[in-house]
Parts: C-alpha cells; structure tokens; sequence
C-alpha cells in the first residue's frame, strides 16, 4: 500500500517482506489471566506514562516505525525500573532511559529500502534489523525534532557510544494470526511491536476511558505502533500520536480489527551489553553482539585470505565494513543513492556525507590531500561482495594521499546471468538424458563448445539475461538524472546518485581546487558515459580517465566520451584503457559460456548481434575484426570514429604472456580474465602511480587475493 497522508498522520508503514530465516515466537504452556495487565495495574500504567511523559507524539512526520518500537523499548525500561525499585520510579531516571525515536526510524528506512518505487516507508522488521545492528541510543542525544530541516536533524556525537548499551537481546516474529501467541507474548514480555493497515476509526478524541477504535471499512494506510496490553474486548496499544488521542494515548483494537488488518507483530527484550567501543556509523550486514570490538577482523568468507595476509604496514591492511561504507556511493535500482549513513535523513543527506563532508574533513588536515579518485565497479556483483572488495583495495589509494569513493550498484549481474546459463546448460543435457556433470557431458561441451555458446547466446538474446543487462544501462542512466522516473510526478523530483556526486565534487573543487580522477571497470563505462554529461553541464573537467576492460558499445562512447573531451571535461592524453587481446578474450568464461562477458554481451544482450565494444580488443583494428568476421558489418563506422578519435589514448593490451594475474607479493596468481583486473596489484599500483604523480608509492600495493 503506498504512502498516505490523512487528516496531517502521514502513514507510511509498510508490511514485512517475507524472510524464512524469521524465528517463529512458541508461547510458554502457561494459562493466561483474562486481562492484562490487571485493571488496577494497567491504571498505575497510565499513570505512570502520564507522569513521566513516556507518551509519543510523532506529529505530522510519517515516523511511526520508530515511534512504535521507542514506544516498546520504553517499557521494558520502565518495567525493570519498577520490579527493581519496589514499584517506585525516579521521573529523572525515567526520562534519561527513554531511547530515541529517531535512530529507530533512520535504521527502520536504511534496512528497509523499496527500490524503484515512487514513494517511501519503513518496516517493522528494518526497524528491527536496525536495533540489532547497532543499538539505540538515547532521546535526549537524537531528539525527534520536526521543526528542524532533515540536514540539521543530527544527533550529538555521543550517539554512538550509547548506542552500544542498549542492544537488542533475543526477539521473535509473532503469528499475528494467533491472537492467543500474542496474548502469551503480552504477558511474558510486557510490549510487544505491531503494525497494521489502519482506517478512519483511529482517529478519536480525547476520553475519560479506554475507547474501542471503531470499525469502518475505509483503509487509508499502514501505521506502527505498541501493544502494552490485552482484555476481553482486545488489545490495548499505546500509540504515538500525542495523550490527546484516546485515553492519554491508549485504545483498544479490537481482536476483529486486528485479525483483519494486522500486519505484523514482534517481541524483543533488551540485550547484555558487551565490551564494544562504538555502534557503527553506517549500514553493517553484523549483528551489534558479533564478539570483539575490531570490526576489521569480522569473518567474511569472501575476503578471509585477505583479512590474513601479513601486510607490512597497518595503513594498507584491509578496512573495517564501516570505513568501506564511509567511501562509498551505494547506486540502488532506481538510480538514487541508497540510505547508508546511520545519521543521514534521507537518501540525498547520506550522499552528501560521503560525497563531500568525510573528504572536505580529510583535506582540511593536509593541503597534501587535494586527489580524489572516483573508482566505478562493473555492477556485476552484488552489494556485498563489491564492499568486501573496497576492503581491501581502498587502502591503496588513501595510504597515498588519494582519497577514493567507490561507485557501488545493487545489481548481481554476473550471478543472475551465470546461474540461468548453467541452469539453461543444465536443461539440454538433462532433456538428452544426460548427466550435465558427467564425463560425457563435459567432453560433449568441449567438442561442441561453438555450437553450445551460440545457443547459449541464443537463448540470452530471448529471455531474462538480455533484460537483465538493459535494465543495468537504465539504472546508470538514471543515476545521472537531474529527475529520476518516478517521483517527479508526485511532486518530489529526486536527483540521481551520480548528480549528487557531481555537486558535491563541484563545491570541493571550488573549495580547495583538487583533482578528480575517475577509474572504471567493465559497466563502469556506461556510468562514466552517462555522468560525463552531468559534468559538462557544470563544466567540471577530470584529470584522468583509466577504463578496465569498458563494456560500453562503441556507439556509446563515439556520443558521450567523444562529446566530453571535445568540451574540455577530459584529455585524451589522459586516458588509460586496458583490455585483454581477443585470444584471451577467447580463453575466458562467463559460467558454462566459453568466451568472455563482453563476447557474450557483443553477441546476445545488445541491440544488435555483434557490437562492437570498447574493451574488445578487435573493436580498435579494423581489419582484424573484418578478417574474423567478429562484428557487424553495420558498425564499422563506429570503429573508424574511434579509431580517428583515440590516437592520444594510452591503450594496453594483455596477451597470452600476461595470462597469469599476480595478485599478491607472495606469488599468488589466478586467471586473467574480465573480472580479474582488479585483483592485479601490477594493474592497480599503475593506476595509483598515475594518479598519485610518482614513480614510487609510500606504500606499494601488496595483495589484491581473495575476493
């Protein structure tokens, strides 16, 4: 259901998502009282809240996801201040202990992201995933302040700190089905976390008694909120809209309302806390009770070989999860910049953190750090993996004054398509009833490894993979639009991520006059083409241009590279592009497909059959590619456009002599192919030397293994 605004409630809770790996709540075989808490009880409770001031008001702002849990956190403080103290609670004490509302909903949006959607909300499980992943910290460090705009709404810098005390403990989903689980949960724990589609029946006056939200059939929108208690008529929920609304902020939804429209439902208690120094400042894939306090020794079985290698120097040894997230512009599928900063407000504030507050800060250090280097990945992997590689590459460039952000896109690509190749590879031999990993089959694919890899390319032109890669192009183009599709509409035009890149870039040269050198891998290319549009249009120029195997068409690069050196925005002189020679192009793979990624692309995913593409060795002769027929006759033009235009290019090309990558100082080696160059220290301290305008580096790159 989208977002809503109703009589000033902006409504903008949504239902979970599925996820199997939920743990189910199992009540206790206890028999339950009819009511709880106990008439007299749930009177002192009120009075308590009223006395207190526990009861939340979110006013207008659509951030009940995090007023809902505050809400519940509250009162397992206050119900162990009440059994610790005979039932009597310091006013003080009680107010210092409330937790933040604000936190709450922040991580309820980082960990509850719907791409592509034309509006926003939270969750209760983002908001739950959030507590997990970072604890909460106190009202008075992040108040909720509605008067304040989004980019002054920043919490003290002690917010950290406290957060790590008051982690989450054990805490299961609710069948909000079972009206009794929720019951037993009510009385085990006190308070349980609930959101549901609510109607024009929640909007109630003041009363002397608790009132019963009345039923009407018009649903407006999803809401978050407590459920502290339960009688025979239904639950008693606190909600977060004031102590005018109900009686002093109470009401009961009856059992019929809640079965109808019920969403979700969640119980928790706090957790111990633990010797950690600080909750971290950005998104974590870790719990806040992983054991230890050096993020940078978190196991990943991506990078674990890394993470153990003996660096001769701290300053090049891998970073922590956070620091990666700290120098990198997540691009989610619509384009926009992804929610990542923990303090950040909304998508753009995040952006502007890591696009130009953190480097603003490390060049008023030094007048040394004047480089910044924009490094693309290809969108081939998915976001975790593309992290885990900033882990380790980063340190590189910053160990030597040069201060990179990292181009992150949430796609998979390479995955996606492997697997329906392998599966598809898999159908054919198993409809020739044939096992697909048997030695007949394996000796079939290399006597038919032509024939398979047309059929193979067949087959992506007519389904999903070749969706699957012009939706990747889109979401690049996207990301450059000054108005993303899907929001302008509504009245709320939303820049890209790469827009917001190109301001804050635009303000740190004004600022401190530094260079700007962008470094792109495979479909980096097709974002780098894109964005060097948004560049001319500011007239902001960079001061090299290094492209890894570029899977742009050439068509793309004759329109958007050409028209942006032709406008000064970079020199040809300047540019670096490396690609593999066509045996080797030949000699890699892309699953059970016996040729390259960009074979593949040339062949099934673009317009036409053929294309030509920038990395491509043969796309830069010619009359190689007329002698071995590799591409369409049609785009020859394009490759004498080219050819003209990149004289001044500084171009390598990797034959069968560089067909081993060093990817460490301990003569660890792998396969040159596609995905391999940035595992290449030689490749990448090339780079960094360029960049850095020296012949030797402080700190030399010593392993690129193991991711």
């Amino acid at each position: 259901m989208p977002t809503k605004t109703y009589k000033n409630k902006l409504l903008d809770a949504r239902p979970d998502r599925l996820d199997l790996r939920d743990r189910e709540y199992r009540p206790p075989l206890i028999s339950l009282p009819d009511a709880w808490p106990l008439e007299k009880d749930y009177e002192e409770l009120i009075q308590i809240y009223q006395d207190h001031n526990m009861i939340l008001d979110q006013g207008s702002d659509g951030a009940c996801t995090g007023f809902g849990l505050a809400a519940v956190i509250n009162y397992l403080f206050l119900r162990d201040l009440h059994d610790s103290n005979d039932g009597i609670i310091d006013k003080k004490m009680m107010q210092h202990k409330q937790v933040s509302s604000k936190m709450l909903y922040n991580m309820a949006r980082i960990y509850d992201e719907w791409d592509g959607e034309d509006y926003e909300g939270s969750s209760c499980r983002g908001a739950m995933k959030g507590w997990h992943r970072h604890g909460v910290c106190k009202k008075e460090t992040w108040p909720h302040n509605p008067s304040k705009e989004d980019t002054q709404n920043y919490p003290l810098d002690t917010w950290s700190k406290e957060a790590v005390d008051i982690p989450l403990g054990a805490y299961y989903r609710i069948n909000k089905d079972s009206v009794v689980d929720m019951q037993s949960a009510i009385k085990e724990v006190g308070a349980i976390y609930c959101s549901a589609i609510i109607q024009k029946g929640w909007w109630i006056d003041s009363n002397n008694s608790l009132p019963i939200i009345e039923h009407t059939a018009d649903k407006i929108g999803g809401h978050a909120f407590a459920i502290v208690g339960y009688n025979k008529d239904g639950f008693i929920i606190q909600n977060s809209w004031g102590d005018s609304w109900g009686y002093n902020g109470f009401a009961i939804l009856s059992y019929k309302e809640w079965v109808e429209n019920g969403s979700d439902a969640w119980v928790a208690v706090r957790g111990a806390t633990l010797n950690r120094s600080a909750s971290p400042h950005t998104f974590s894939n870790h719990s806040l009770q992983t054991i230890g306090s050096d993020y940078s020794k978190e196991d990943s079985s991506v990078i674990t070989r890394s993470l153990g290698y003996p660096y001769s120097h701290t300053e090049i040894a891998p970073w922590s999860e956070e620091e990666a997230y700290k120098h990198t512009l997540v691009i989610g599928n619509d384009g926009r910049p992804k929610l990542t900063m923990v303090a950040a407000s909304t998508p753009e504030q995040s952006a502007e953190i890591i696009c130009h507050d953190n480097i603003e800060k490390w060049m008023q250090k030094s007048t040394k750090n004047r480089k910044v280097v924009i490094y693309a990945h290809g969108g081939l992997n998915n976001e975790e993996d593309s992290i885990n590689r900033i882990r380790v590459m980063a340190p590189y460039f910053k160990a030597n004054g040069i201060y990179p952000i990292f181009i992150t896109w949430k796609t998979g690509f390479l995955e996606s398509i492997s697997n329906q190749i392998q599966d598809k590879v898999h159908d054919i031999f198993f409809g020739a009833g044939i096992e697909p990993s048997s030695s007949r089959a394996k000796g079939m694919m290399d006597k038919l490894k032509e024939s398979i890899d047309s059929s193979i390319e067949s087959f992506a032109r007519k389904i999903m993979v070749k969706g699957i890669w012009s939706e990747m192009k889109e979401n690049a183009k996207f990301a450059s639009d000054r108005a993303v599709p899907g929001y302008a509409q509504h009245g709320s035009p939303k820049a890209g991520g790469m827009v917001i890149l190109a301001k804050e870039l635009e303000k740190l040269k004004d600022n401190f006059d530094c260079d700007i050198h962008l470094v792109g891998h495979s479909a980096g290319s097709i974002l780098f083409g894109y964005w060097l549009e948004e560049l001319t249009k500011r007239n902001l120029s960079i001061d090299s241009l290094t492209l890894y195997v570029p899977a742009c068409t050439l068509g793309f690069a004759n329109k958007y590279y050409i028209n942006a050196a032709k406008k000064n925005i970079f020199s040809t002189k300047k540019t670096y592009i490396h690609v593999m020679d066509d045996e080797r192009e030949k000699a890699d793979n892309v699953a059970i497909y016996k040729k390259s990624l960009l074979y593949l692309v040339s062949r099934a995913l673009e317009d036409i059959h053929k294309m030509p593409l920038l990395g491509m060795s043969a796309a830069w002769d010619l009359d190689y590619s007329k002698e071995n027929d590799i591409f369409n006759s049609v785009k020859y033009p394009d490759i004498k456009r080219w050819s003209q235009f990149a004289k001044d290019i500084h171009y390598t090309t990797y034959t069968k002599a560089h067909s081993q990558v060093k990817t460490s100082l301990k003569d660890d080696y792998t396969k040159l192919a596609h995905g391999s160059f940035d595992n290449d220290i030689h490749i990448i301290e090339e780079t960094i030397k360029r960049i850095a305008n020296t012949k030797k580096l402080k700190y030399n790159v010593e392993n690129l293994n193991g991711y």
